[in-house]
């Protein structure tokens, strides 16, 4: 979200490190900044590089759903999930019914 912070993920954009230098603070300090995507878009665009190589990609629509800070799934049921799209877990299915 800053023009000299890179987000990298060094199988698709190594060369995107080479803004490390541009960093103001790098000169005072000597210290940089580098991120990384979180765990969905990592996946993704190793996934995508090789296709857009070979073929190109004209746009794109992704859509992730992530539990967030919720207590996740119980031995009762799916607390603090309703309303998300959750998977069928077999022995799971009654216990949600009676809520």
């Amino acid at each position: 979200m800053v023009s000299d912070v890179p987000l990298v993920v060094p199988e698709v954009n190594a060369d995107h490190l080479g803004l490390i230098e541009a960093q103001s603070w790098r000169k005072e300090s000597g210290g940089y900044i580098v991120t990384n995507p979180n765990c969905s878009a990592i996946g993704l665009v190793l996934a995508l590089k090789p296709l857009e190589e070979r073929f190109g990609i004209e746009s794109l629509f992704v859509s992730t759903m992530q539990g967030g800070k919720r207590r996740g799934l119980s031995g009762r049921g799916f607390d603090g999930y309703f309303g998300n799209v959750v998977p069928f877990i077999k022995n799971e299915e009654r216990s949600c019914r009676k809520r």
